[in-house]
């Protein structure tokens, strides 16, 4: 059938994961605090743009509690050119706020190596990560490109 060739396209397996969908959207819908925070979220993009991603990294240190211990690692890491080997380790962090910590200094190194390690960060499912991996990759090709 045409609907399963398409799915299958998609990575879909089955109508079963369709079912998953509605009946996911349905206990939001009905979570005072799920729905909440959706409204949240979207009222913060709608209101603030780009700033409104904050709530995602909000969202990502309640759930782990030593994500911030390993961003701010991370973040003072970035200072120092011998740390490089252990910053791309945290570029495959668990928690989104440690992959853009992470992500954020190789484009201050101007190290033309680690493009690779950060263009995997393009693909990531939170846009903090991407998006601060694609600065990262910008700042790279801007400081290669000076004399």
């Amino acid at each position: 059938m045409c609907w399963q060739k398409c799915w299958a396209a998609r990575g879909i397996q089955s109508a079963g994961f369709m079912k998953q969908q509605v009946r996911d959207a349905k206990l939001t819908m009905h979570s005072p605090k799920k729905l909440a925070w959706m409204g949240a979220k979207e009222g913060a993009g709608f209101l603030f743009g780009p700033l409104g991603y904050g709530l995602d990294i909000v969202e990502g240190m309640t759930k782990d509690n030593s994500a911030l211990a390993r961003a701010l690692s991370a973040t003072l890491m970035a200072k120092d050119r011998n740390s490089l080997a252990e910053l791309e380790d945290a570029l495959d962090d668990k928690s989104p706020l440690v992959r853009a910590a992470a992500a954020k200094a190789p484009g201050g190194f101007n190290n033309r190596a680690a493009i690779t390690k950060l263009e995997a960060l393009l693909e990531d499912k939170r846009d903090a990560a991407r998006y601060m991996a694609a600065a990262s990759i910008l700042r790279i090709g801007r400081g290669a490109a000076r004399p």
